[in-house]
């Protein structure tokens, strides 16, 4: 009787604690709700990886989806420690013949309600060939747009970039605008 009850608690604390996993890569393929078809970049920002995929939806939920989705994930920790998905999960699908514009983002609070990390996200696919740079502009900014990153694989091109964003521009070899949104925020 004294073993189940060890047992039953080191199974509850275990459980309370959260699982985590020893590398990053397992935490993506362990951790995310989705089932993740493609990492296609991994970018660091204030301690917190930030990990851009693509997911093939449920078919029987989205039959009319049959092309890959993206999805971003937020990953806390480190190889020593552990890793553990700590944020919004979730993913996007638009149809855009420039670029497409996901939004979303990381917060974390202290016990009091305090906010230590705010991380808000843009990404999207580059559907144009003919755009080769992607550039974003910062909330209260009117003329410092800052290059997005910009990923190339062989099933696509991607961007990604933190900040509070208001503005997007695709842009051509040679710096021309061929896709501009712009919207606000609060």
């Amino acid at each position: 009787m004294k073993r189940e009850i060890r047992l039953l608690i080191i199974s509850l604390l275990i459980i309370m604690s959260g699982c985590s996993y020893s590398t990053l890569n397992e935490a993506i393929k362990g951790d995310t709700p989705y089932k993740v078809n493609n990492v296609i970049h991994i970018e660091k920002v204030e301690g917190i990886s930030i990990v851009l995929y693509d997911t093939l939806p449920e078919r029987k939920e989205f039959p009319h989806l049959i092309e890959p989705v993206l999805g971003v994930s937020f990953f806390k920790g480190n190889d020593e420690d552990g890793w553990k998905n700590i944020g919004p999960n979730g993913w996007q699908h638009q149809e855009n013949d420039q670029f497409t514009i996901y939004h979303d983002f990381f917060r974390e609070y202290t016990h009091e309600g305090n906010l230590v990390i705010d991380i808000p996200v843009v990404f999207g696919e580059i559907n144009n060939e003919d755009i080769k740079k992607i550039v974003t502009l910062e909330q209260g900014d009117r003329e410092n747009y800052m290059d997005a990153v910009i990923i190339e694989k062989d099933y696509g091109r991607y961007y990604l970039a933190s900040g509070r964003v208001t503005s997007i521009k695709g842009l051509s070899k040679n710096g021309e605008i061929i896709e501009q949104v712009d919207w606000e925020t609060n």
